[in-house]
């Protein structure tokens, strides 16, 4: 039952992603469009130091190297954990896609009223899942 409850806990966990990467690659252009937006929002916010708009304007001349390996890594990692192969190591790209991701693109301390909430909620349930793929990565199950 262990087994079959921890392959359940992998699909569920790995079709956000591969449902993620698939509307990344198919609306390229919006995505993009956002990811440029959510960076420059960290750009011209006058609550950040210059050194944080410094990286965030490098990061947005790299915006397109970004996105190709949010995807990779989103792509493989996700693809890794359903398949149950090298779970560990997909858990651990998924992280490193997640956090840089969600600080970027669910800054709720930039936003007020309604907004504010509904990027708080996205942020959390990121970290939620976060915290899952830690699990993930940890569980004596997921030995390469």
């Amino acid at each position: 039952m262990k087994k079959f409850f921890f392959m359940l806990g992998r699909i569920f966990l790995s079709l956000i992603f591969i449902c993620l990467v698939t509307n990344q690659i198919l609306n390229w252009d919006q995505t993009q469009h956002a990811f440029d937006k959510s960076v420059s929002d960290w750009i011209v916010h006058p609550g950040f130091s210059n050194q944080i708009q410094k990286i965030f304007s490098l990061l947005l001349s790299y915006s397109s190297l970004i996105m190709i390996l949010a995807a990779v890594f989103a792509g493989l990692g996700g693809l890794l954990v359903l398949l149950g192969i090298k779970v560990r190591l997909g858990a651990i790209l998924l992280i490193l896609f997640l956090i840089p991701s969600t600080v970027i693109m669910h800054a709720f301390w930039m936003y007020h009223g309604s907004m504010r909430e509904t990027q708080m909620m996205l942020f959390l349930t990121n970290i939620s899942i976060v915290g899952g793929l830690f699990i993930l990565a940890s569980c004596s199950e997921a030995k390469e």
